[in-house]
């Protein structure tokens, strides 16, 4: 996620009409799209996992992450 290349990735598809992040994993808590959650959440950005049809939660900072500057930290060291 700290790469240059991975971070225009990211801008890219987040320039879309309405950017979405999937992956085989059923519980996002258990895969990377939680990293990247935690990353848009610290950016300023709203962020809603659809759980099942007719079920969302908005995400929420865990607790072992921390925003300084919009910058993501996990555990008190820089991610991105």
């Amino acid at each position: 996620m700290g790469t240059d290349e991975w971070q225009k990735a990211l801008a890219v598809a987040l320039a879309e009409p309405a950017p979405c992040f999937m992956c085989a994993e059923t519980l996002w808590t258990r895969c990377h799209r939680r990293l990247i959650a935690e990353l848009l959440v610290a950016r300023g950005h709203e962020l809603t996992h659809l759980l099942a049809p007719g079920r969302s939660d908005t995400h929420r900072l865990y607790d072992e992450s921390e925003v300084r500057d919009g910058r993501l930290y996990l555990c008190g060291s820089l991610v991105a």
